[in-house]
């Protein structure tokens, strides 16, 4: 008789004790971090001094300044929404449906805007169109102006710095979107007379609306939930929106009930997340739609003939335009000797990059967000597995309701998540103190940024033939050891882009870790802005160079791992 049968029973009950055991441990944490921040977020909206009351919000909407902040957010979403969605589309079918020069490189270095921290984007704009930016100084000196010409600060620089920040969201969507359309339909239309005018109406734009809609929504929501640009770009020409108001609350009014009113703002904030995560599910149930009923065939690019070269040139200009020029501007800013002088080779120094070399500060940030840079995407991939993995035995009670509570926190503006977590740890919780230390960055970042390791890991093991873990176990492997030998090595590529998605916004975070950093607990993101702030223009120059290097590099060599993995020989294992 065979040994192993008379265990099989023991084995089931230990194995099904093992993932009750482990359900509610899983549950416990997905309570603590992701639950009870946001209940005690809801709770502090509504109550006053311990008592229920409306009042919060009540005082929120007879504030004319909290009104302006919220109308103006509203605005600058929309007006942001449109200006870079049809920049995206734009750029999306010259460079997917067109025989335009140098496509593949367009397809990269248009989303250049999409790696470089926003805060520092805003910081660069400000030194090439600011009062004592470079074109303002040129063009006054040109034609002997009094004042600068150009008015970057308040509602237009936002816009600008937000447009080209947000704009990539929009391509990657689009553009896939057009990869992905198929070609039958518009040859069927062609072959029965229909013109390009019309094939292009009747065909392809229907099929593209809900990449295009979606695409919309990613941005509003991204424009609603910013920190840095509004900070950076409004603040200094007294145009507020809805986080800089809560920053404000939390951080500078002096206001009794100062947190209650930041975080009703949040909830409202909340809200418009809330709505466009909902259209966004919305398009992107019609857009799998689309993609099935279009795609096959070869897709033709549209010969520009006469215009393929100066649609090139504007393709190029535009490039030129919003990664090149900010980006010299700072990098200049960094080199010259002191504000105001000449830009010649003897008013040239490297004296502010020793200077930050020197600096306590910068060492200290740096180690803080590379420690938590490498910590929280490995936290976060390891508990991606652990919840993948107890949901794909289905012994997991309720696992489809963990989705949405790992996947809420990120469709959440930051700020909101910052409040939260202020609100849930601010007291010592059984003698433990997490606020003002360095542990709370570590919880709200993994709040914060959980989803993409569930997102890339779930995929990845959805690609897997149950068959494959079931001959492990059948083989007599444990549970344990058919996920260690089997399961994880055929997932590594989800693994990996879990923890590279992690890994880069966590490096540069500024939105959670403006409200939650304490002394000597700096991050890269939030010494940047704290020196923009201070008037330090020369070194947050520098220390934005140096950033800048560091992030546009490490996605360089991201990417081409990622060619390289994919470049694979086709006797390689593949998942």
């Amino acid at each position: 008789m065979n040994p192993a049968i008379p265990r099989k029973g023991c084995l089931v009950k230990h194995v099904r004790f093992s993932a009750w055991i482990s359900s509610v441990a899983v549950y416990f944490a997905l309570g603590v971090l992701f639950l009870y921040p946001m209940s005690r977020l809801v709770i502090s909206a509504f109550t006053r001094e311990g008592a229920f009351t409306f009042a919060n919000f009540t005082a929120v909407f007879a504030n004319p300044s909290n009104v302006r902040s919220l109308w103006n957010s509203l605005y600058t979403g929309v007006t942001v929404t449109v200006i870079a969605t049809v920049i995206a589309l734009v750029l999306s079918w010259i460079v997917v449906r067109t025989n335009v020069y140098g496509r593949k490189l367009f397809q990269f270095v248009l989303v250049i805007p999409f790696f470089i921290p926003p805060f520092i984007m805003a910081f660069a704009w400000t030194r090439l169109l600011g009062r004592a930016g470079f074109v303002n100084v040129f063009v006054q000196q040109l034609f002997s102006l009094p004042q600068p010409p150009i008015r970057i600060f308040g509602f237009v620089g936002v816009v600008l710095v937000s447009v080209i920040y947000t704009y990539p969201y929009a391509f990657i969507v689009i553009s896939r979107a057009m990869e992905n359309m198929g070609a039958h339909l518009e040859e069927a239309a062609q072959i029965s007379g229909a013109s390009r005018f019309q094939v292009v109406r009747d065909i392809v734009l229907p099929v593209l609306l809900p990449a295009v809609g979606s695409a919309a929504v990613i941005v509003f929501v991204t424009t609603v939930s910013m920190f840095g640009i509004p900070a950076i770009m409004g603040t200094p020409g007294q145009f507020i929106v809805v986080t800089t108001r809560i920053y404000g609350y939390v951080g500078g009014f002096r206001d009794p009930f100062g947190m209650n009113i930041a975080t009703t703002l949040a909830m409202v904030l909340l809200g418009f997340a809330l709505v466009g995560l909902l259209l966004q599910n919305f398009f992107t149930r019609k857009e799998n739609f689309a993609t099935i009923t279009g795609k096959s065939g070869h897709l033709e690019l549209m010969n520009l003939r006469k215009w393929r070269i100066p649609i090139s040139v504007a393709v190029a200009l535009f490039t030129g335009a919003v990664v090149v020029l900010p980006l010299f501007a700072i990098a200049a800013t960094s080199l010259i000797r002191a504000l105001g002088v000449p830009f010649t080779l003897e008013n040239l120094t490297l004296d502010h990059f020793r200077r930050l070399a020197n600096m306590s500060i910068v060492q200290r940030s740096f180690n803080n967000s590379f420690s938590l840079a490498v910590f929280v995407p490995t936290i976060t991939v390891i508990g991606a597995v652990i919840l993948t993995f107890l949901k794909r035995q289905g012994r997991m009670p309720g696992r489809n309701g963990t989705d949405y509570i790992v996947s809420m926190p990120y469709a959440v503006p930051g700020i909101v998540i910052g409040v939260a977590m202020i609100l849930a740890w601010i007291r010592p919780v059984f003698s433990i103190r997490v606020f003002n230390t360095i542990w709370i960055l570590y919880l709200a970042y993994i709040v914060r940024f959980m989803i993409f390791p569930m997102r890339t890991v779930g995929a990845s093991w959805k690609q897997l033939d149950s068959s494959l873990e079931e001959a492990g176990r059948i083989s007599g492997a444990s549970e344990l050891r058919t996920l260690r030998d089997v399961s994880i090595p055929l997932i590594r590529g989800g693994i990996g882009s879990g923890w590279l998605l992690v890994f880069m916004p966590a490096l540069t975070e500024l939105t959670l870790s403006i409200l939650l950093v304490s002394p000597r607990n700096e991050t890269i993101g939030v010494t940047a802005f704290n020196m923009m702030q201070e008037g330090l223009i020369t070194v947050a120059s520098a220390y934005a160079v140096m950033i800048t290097i560091v992030v546009v590099s490490l996605n360089v060599v991201f990417r081409l791992l990622s060619v390289r993995r994919d470049r694979r020989p086709a006797n390689a294992p593949t998942i």
